[in-house]
């Protein structure tokens, strides 16, 4: 909504024609994007990915077997890779595609990750493209982009004046400050305008929590996608490197297969004859 106000905003201030152009021009861009075209052109742009190259395939061809067997890889997901991301990571961008950092070839190439684990690694950003987590992601991107600009720009002036105390002390005790000027915008016969500092003291405190809920739910996704196509023990590994924290045990927990059948009654003694 604060990005679509902006975006008005600003092609109101163009010459009509302009203005006109570049509001149509952004939603037909918008559009496209929801409905998935583009995701090569915007790999390309935001990562500078590409297609994997022979030599790249080749180092990654048991994995992408073991990915494909599980419904994780090609043709469901495609893959692309930043050669210049020396990072472990794997990135999700739009509806079917999966940016791959050139430090995961290095590390299946020399060992440090089997291929079982590089599996692992791709299928758990894999599975939660191809359940369509991100299918949005892009033109929700794109659309927001004024809001992303003014965001940035925000928190470059608060990690600033955070620096100064008192600021920090204002940012702690912000529900007071927001208190005070809605009283202040009702007091003056303008409820209206108290809705606007009411609603962003509001928002600073819920975002932070939908954020970790999101950013939960896709882990779980991710594991769930991993747990059904048996990659799970690889990826058990991998998380087993990372701290011990509640949330990786619990991870870990629900990545262990269910016991088999009979597996507690094994637990208990046999009668011992009497003589």
């Amino acid at each position: 909504m604060a990005s679509t106000l902006l975006t008005w905003m600003f092609c109101a201030l163009l010459p009509p024609p302009w203005g006109l152009a570049l509001f149509v021009g952004g939603v037909v861009l918008l559009g496209l994007l929801a409905s998935g075209v583009g995701e090569e052109a915007a790999a390309r742009a935001l990562y500078r990915a590409r297609p994997l190259e022979d030599d790249e395939l080749a180092t990654l061809r048991p994995a992408l077997t073991l990915l494909s067997r599980g419904r994780l890889g090609p043709p469901l997901v495609e893959l692309r890779v930043n050669p210049r991301d020396r990072r472990m990571v794997v990135e999700p961008l739009g509806r079917r595609t999966v940016v791959v950092a050139g430090g995961v070839l290095d590390a299946a190439a020399d060992g440090r990750l089997s291929q079982e684990q590089a599996a692992a690694l791709i299928g758990h950003t894999a599975g939660v493209v191809r359940d369509g987590w991100f299918r949005r992601d892009l033109a929700v991107t794109f659309w927001s982009l004024p809001w992303l600009t003014l965001r940035t720009l925000a928190h470059a002036l608060a990690a600033t004046l955070s620096l100064l105390p008192l600021v920090a002390i204002g940012w702690r005790l912000r529900f007071v400050v927001a208190g005070i000027a809605v009283a202040q915008a009702v007091h003056q016969g303008q409820p209206w305008v108290a809705a606007l500092p009411g609603t962003l003291a509001v928002l600073s405190y819920l975002m932070p929590r939908w954020e970790r809920q999101w950013r939960r739910a896709v882990l779980h996704a991710g594991d769930r996608a991993l747990v059904d196509a048996d990659l799970a023990e690889p990826w058990a590994s991998l998380l087993r490197r990372h701290p011990s924290t509640a949330t990786t045990r619990g991870r870990l927990r629900d990545l262990e297969p269910p016991p088999a059948p009979g597996a507690a009654l094994s637990l208990v003694p046999s009668p011992v004859p009497s003589r």
